[in-house]
């Protein structure tokens, strides 16, 4: 119980898809505008349950990932240590 019906690099793909959605009907030159508007405001993660902030360059990475990759631009990205532990260089 609690899993959500969709997998959940799907779910974060899809909040930030709504949430620079309206940065794509914008007209060329206002894409800036829009992205530094959206920047103002909060948004409700309801994949980890929060209301959160994007900061315009954050918004604007969103958008261009969308706009290079479609909907898997904007899936988050696995890290490359992911299953290691994090220790001091002996070098």
């Amino acid at each position: 119980m609690g899993e959500l019906p969709i997998k959940r690099e799907d779910a974060v793909a899809f909040f930030r898809f709504q949430v620079i959605s309206e940065m794509l009907d914008a007209e060329p030159g206002f894409v800036r505008a829009t992205a530094n508007r959206l920047a103002k405001q909060q948004f409700n993660d309801v994949v980890n349950k929060r209301m959160v902030t994007f900061s315009e360059r954050t918004i604007f990475r969103y958008y261009t990932n969308y706009k290079k990759y479609g909907f898997d631009g904007l899936k988050p990205k696995v890290r490359c240590d992911k299953g290691t532990h994090p220790g001091i260089d002996s070098g």
